[in-house]
């Protein structure tokens, strides 16, 4: 359990609110498909919930912002889970695959040059 530890930082917060507040938005633009048919004929707009309603007849605009808010939480798990993976995975490629150091680098060059000089 311990390697499933994350460091969460605020810029990561920040990062995660702005990613959900982003898909909350873009959610706004996708159309619900659901094929319901209703006597109002209103178009509903957001997923998972619907939040922004477009009246067919007259064009008007309302908005449900607790649908918003609830969108907009939705994103930022996504974005959470997407980070969380991103971390988990780059820990995993660190650790079958360290980067070089300089030390090992620079002790490499010197024997090279060591044996190149011994050469001639």
């Amino acid at each position: 359990m311990r390697d499933l530890a994350v460091k969460i930082g605020w810029r990561m917060v920040v990062l995660v609110v702005l990613i959900g507040l982003f898909v909350g938005l873009a959610t706004g633009l996708v159309e619900d498909g659901t094929g319901q048919v209703n006597e109002t004929q209103n178009r509903y707009y957001g997923f998972p919930l619907f939040w922004r309603i477009v009246d067919a007849n007259t064009g008007a605009r309302s908005a449900d912002y607790l649908g918003f808010f609830v969108d907009w939480g939705f994103g930022a798990v996504i974005a959470a889970f997407m980070i969380f993976v991103a971390q988990q995975t780059e820990r995993r490629i660190m650790r079958r695959h360290p980067p070089p150091t300089k030390k090992r680098h620079a002790g490499r060059r010197l024997v090279d040059l060591q044996n190149l000089w011994q050469k001639l």
